[in-house]
Parts: structure tokens; sequence; C-alpha cells
């Protein structure tokens, strides 16, 4: 049975926030400069020699999925990185699940943390897509509530991997096998018509896939075609790996406190 509270979840994420700003300066570079180089480099560098892919400036075609690639790394790397050393290395949830914050309490603020890590990296992109006019209309805001719940998603997923994994090398496995598959193959650079039929298929099992399918068209000003079933393919991810994240985190929060 799930135990939270707002007030215990908020203070989980508070600290966390709290020691993010003591290294804001730091953060933001290494997190949002590896994006902002694909954006450019991707974008006006190879976009030149493109010219236009489905009627669009290339790089306004990569842009929609670099804004949500950041999301995926940074909700990523604060989940699984960031959540191990700070459970088993720090003792930082042993620490807090002895004062009246619950262990649910814990996750669920962890989990939402790494998601704000997402919104912020989005964020980020974002305003610069913007400084450089690449969104089309106003619609393009809604990418930003929507990065939140995109970043919920790769939060669950980072903290169910850390959940399992035996020691911190394994993440290797995760982001190398996992993370940069869909960072390659879910329409970030190239339309997925292009892709042989087997691996058309094989992209719709991918996360980032159905994240971009709904980003991409906001970016254009367009309503996004088949929004709600993928939108309603995210929430019943996150519906059926939550349980699965609370039932093992409770094991491992215990095991290292």
């Amino acid at each position: 049975m799930l135990e939270v509270s707002l007030n215990g979840v908020i203070r989980v994420w508070q600290r966390n926030m709290d020691v993010y700003r003591r290294f804001f300066v730091n953060r933001l570079i290494t997190s949002s400069l590896y994006p902002l180089l694909f954006l450019f480099a991707m974008g006006y560098g190879v976009g030149g020699y493109i010219g236009k892919i489905e009627g669009i400036p290339y790089i306004k075609f990569i842009a929609p999925g670099v804004l949500c690639s950041a999301v995926m790394f940074a909700a990523s790397f604060a989940t699984t990185y960031g959540t191990y050393i700070k459970m088993r290395f720090q003792k930082t949830f042993g620490a807090i699940i002895s004062t009246p914050v619950s262990i649910d309490e814990t996750i669920v603020g962890e989990v939402l943390w790494g998601a704000t890590r997402g919104l912020i990296d989005g964020m980020i992109i974002y305003a610069v897509t913007v400084a450089f006019r690449l969104p089309d209309t106003l619609w393009s805001l809604l990418i930003i509530p929507f990065s939140f719940v995109f970043g919920i998603v790769f939060s669950l997923l980072g903290v169910l991997v850390t959940a399992i994994i035996s020691n911190i090398e394994q993440f290797d496995y995760y982001l190398s096998c996992f993370i940069s598959l869909m960072f390659l193959f879910s329409g970030t650079f190239f339309p997925l018509s292009r892709l042989p039929q087997v691996f058309q298929k094989f992209s719709w099992i991918l996360p980032l896939t159905h994240v971009i399918k709904i980003t991409r068209p906001l970016f254009l000003g367009e309503i996004p075609p088949g929004a709600i079933f993928e939108f309603l393919w995210l929430i019943i991810l996150i519906i059926i790996v939550f349980p699965i994240v609370l039932i093992l985190m409770r094991k491992r929060i215990l095991e290292f406190s």
C-alpha cells in the first residue's frame, strides 16, 4: 500500500533542489552543452547539406527531438548514477527515512526530482530554440508542461534500473544499449519512415518515439495527429512501472540503509 504525504515528497524534492542550486552553473553547462552541440552541429552543419526534410528546414526537424532527448538524458542520469550514489554510497536515503519522511515519499520525491531535472534541461533547449526563432507558433509552449510528464517516464525507468543493478558499472549497459538506442532510433535525426519495416515496428516500443511524435508537431504549430494515443501509451507505461519501482526500491533502500 502506498504511504505518501505531499509534505514528505516536497521535502525530498526540496533537498535535491537545494543541492542542485549549489552547483547550478556547473550542472547547467555539463547537462545542456551536449544537446546544444548536437542541435547546432547537426542542424546547421549537416542541415546545410540536407536542406529540407519532410518540407521543413532540417534544424527545425531535429530541434524537438534534441529537446526531448535532453529531457531523457537529464532524467535518466539523475535517477541512475545520482540516485544510486545517494542510496548506496552517501547513505542519503537512510538518513531521510530516519526522519518522519517515509520510504515511499523518498521514492516518489526522487522520481519527481528526476522529472524536474528533465524539465530544466528541456526548458533550456526550448529557450535557445526560441532565441533562434525556430518554433513556429505559441502552441510550442505546451512542450514545457509535457516535458515534465516525459521526464516522469524516463525518471521511473532510471529508478527501476537503479533498483535492479548490483553495481554501478552496470549502468553502462542501460545507458549505452537502451538510452543511446532511443536517441538514435526514435526519430530524432531522421523520419522513422526511412528505416526498414522491422526497425520501424521496433521503434514503437521505445518511449522516446512517442514523446517526439507529440513534441514535433507542437513545435511546428500543428495539433499532433494521434496525440491522445501517444500520450495514453506514456501514461499506461507510468502506471505499469510505478508500482514495480515502489516494490523494488523499498527493498534496496532498506538494504543500503
